[in-house]
């Protein structure tokens, strides 16, 4: 399973922020996305997770793949719901895990098969 960015661009006021950009990103991968102000960090995130249309090329996301996005600014509104509400809602099967974690307590079994299930949840 992968990401795949094929030759993205994206302008704002006649300026290219991304230039014909690809990227093949595999499943499990860890990736950090740095540079300087204005580089375009923000604006390909907002491309990946469907927030902003690019000018030219394609995001393919696999079937089944699921993408989080929190917003860099957030409203009144937003800042007053805890930050473990956002992640529960962007992963919604770590939700029920744990919703789980809590049940377990010191079961020892428990805490094995949840250490299982959260080590297959992240390889998604």
């Amino acid at each position: 399973m992968r990401i795949t960015i094929q030759n993205l661009s994206k302008s704002y006021g006649g300026r290219d922020i991304l230039s014909d950009f690809s990227l093949e990103i595999q499943s499990g991968t860890r990736l950090c996305v740095c540079g300087p102000n204005g580089s375009g960090k923000s604006t390909l995130l907002r491309i990946l997770a469907g927030k902003e249309a690019p000018d030219a090329g394609a995001v393919v996301l696999p079937k089944g793949c699921r993408l989080g996005y929190v917003e860099q600014e957030l409203d009144a509104s937003k800042l007053s719901t805890p930050l473990l509400s956002f992640v529960l809602d962007v992963l919604p099967d770590w939700s029920d895990f744990w919703a789980e974690w809590e049940k377990a307590g010191d079961d020892e079994i428990a805490l094995k098969r949840l250490t299982a299930k959260q080590h297959d949840l992240e390889q998604r």
